[in-house]
């Protein structure tokens, strides 16, 4: 894999990067769930983990961190090492919505962000995937298609893909 994307880590500042380290990927790049901000003291939480094979950690740059009390979110961009040369970078944007959200909330919170990256690079391929329980951007963001089109829980689709790529083939 080139990427590992996790939601709900529960890592907070009791969890080193050094004792959740894989080999190959390094350490995570984490956005832990702050229960001052969220009122939520348990769960939450996202981490992002790149193969170091796909991408070095000098051509990473965490461009967001966010902790609401409906969205925990962390977005980087990369400069992979085979990325065609019409794209700069790539943006990934790792997600959890709590299944108790605002979803419109969380859904333009994280619209938010993620036009602000395009204002950054507007011609960059942007992905943002994770546990969106209820929460839909298909309103907030309707450029981005989702990827995912089966059951990821039960009967369920929580977890979800979505994705822009500007001037694609």
């Amino acid at each position: 894999s080139c990427l590992l994307c996790f939601t709900e880590t529960w890592f907070d500042d009791r969890v080193t990067d050094d004792s959740v380290y894989i080999d190959g990927f390094g350490s995570p790049y984490r956005s832990d769930r702050d229960p001052t901000v969220s009122g939520k003291h348990h769960g939450g939480g996202v981490c992002l983990y790149v193969n170091e094979h796909y991408c070095n950690r000098a051509n990473v740059t965490v461009r967001k961190q966010l902790c609401t009390p409906d969205v925990d979110l962390l977005s980087v961009s990369m400069r992979p090492k085979y990325l065609p040369r019409e794209f700069g970078q790539v943006f990934v944007t790792v997600i959890y919505t709590h299944p108790k959200a605002n979803t419109a909330r969380a859904a333009t919170e994280i619209a938010d962000v993620v036009h602000s990256l395009q204002l950054v690079s507007p011609d960059a391929p942007n992905f943002i995937l994770g546990d969106f329980n209820s929460c839909d951007l298909r309103t907030t963001l309707p450029s981005f298609k989702q990827y995912i089109t089966c059951a990821t829980r039960l009967d369920e689709m929580p977890d979800r893909c979505y994705g822009n790529i500007p001037n694609a083939f």
